[in-house]
């Protein structure tokens, strides 16, 4: 009898384990932010792109619609900026004013969310771009739109990191969330921020305030995913490539156009027209990631060399 229970016990326990094992096969697939999360956190896992102040070429920049370009194209992260609106709403500007980028004038720190509101964005970049039904978005609409979606890099004009961590807390988006803050790893600025272990943080580091293999791994307490690293000549990002890869961080350069002066002369307005010499060439240096204003050129070139 011990035996025939013995057995009957014996093909339960192998019944229960098969059924476990077919339902951890049938386990959804990861989601697409944890996809990004995963390749974020994997500085192996291909090349990212950083969409500054979002796709912007067919849209306002900072708006909803240039954000909703972005995730279409596939692109990894957007990069936004959020101020504070007079009545305390955080919503996406990046000037001090609303001059270059909507039909109104003034502070946004000196404007109510309902007359910001009230503001039509222009296309592009502002400058002299036509008028577009696009309006100012709030940082809560953008955190709506973008949720499970896409990876966002916050560039905050004035103090509100801990305002904005809230708010994606509460919606439980904490790690799309990666902020950017250049202080000294000591600074008491930094170590105030205790909300540092929720979310995706990046030190920015410029050159000429020492060299990078040393000012890098001060940061390694602080777990950081990436370095925004401002580099004038190569060579500060040969110094420290190695150093930053160790720490299992990114590499992040900016390709802007309007400041060469960080990305060691290799910007985006020559990698149009030579992408090896340039977007290339700073892969060869150990980049991981790029904040572009051609984020769909980047992406082309990328897939048509297998780099993601």
């Amino acid at each position: 009898m011990k035996d025939i229970v013995g057995t009957y016990l014996s093909l339960r326990i192998t019944g229960v384990n098969l059924l476990l094992l077919f339902l951890a096969s049938c386990a959804l697939p990861p989601s697409n932010i944890e996809r990004l999360i995963n390749r974020l956190e994997n500085p192996d896992a291909g090349v990212m792109i950083v969409a500054h102040r979002a796709c912007w070429q067919k849209a306002p920049e900072n708006s909803l619609k240039s954000i909703d370009d972005c995730i279409a194209l596939g692109i990894d992260i957007i990069e936004i900026d959020v101020r504070r609106s007079q009545d305390g709403v955080l919503v996406l500007m990046h000037d001090s004013t609303v001059d270059r980028t909507t039909n109104g004038t003034g502070k946004v720190s000196e404007l109510t969310l309902a007359q910001l509101k009230k503001l039509q964005l222009k296309t592009g970049n502002g400058q002299q771009g036509m008028l577009t039904q696009q309006r100012i978005p709030t940082f809560k609409e953008v955190l709506l739109s973008t949720q499970g979606k896409i990876l966002i890099n916050l560039d905050a004009k004035e103090d509100v990191f801990v305002a904005a961590v809230k708010e994606a807390s509460s919606l439980g988006m904490e790690k799309q969330l990666i902020i950017k803050i250049e202080v000294p790893a000591g600074n008491a600025k930094l170590s105030a921020f205790n909300f540092l272990p929720q979310i995706h943080f990046m030190p920015k580091i410029t050159q000429g305030n020492g060299p990078l293999g040393i000012l890098a791994p001060q940061y390694i307490s602080y777990n950081p995913v990436a370095f925004e690293v401002k580099a004038k000549m190569e060579a500060y990002l040969i110094e420290g490539a190695d150093d930053i890869a160790e720490i299992g961080a990114r590499l992040w350069v900016n390709t802007l156009s309007a400041t060469p002066e960080k990305a060691a002369g290799h910007i985006d307005m020559l990698a149009i027209k030579d992408p090896d010499a340039h977007w290339g060439r700073l892969v060869e240096l150990g980049v991981g990631m790029f904040q572009t204003d051609e984020p769909e050129a980047l992406l082309n070139y990328l897939v048509a060399k297998g780099l993601r």
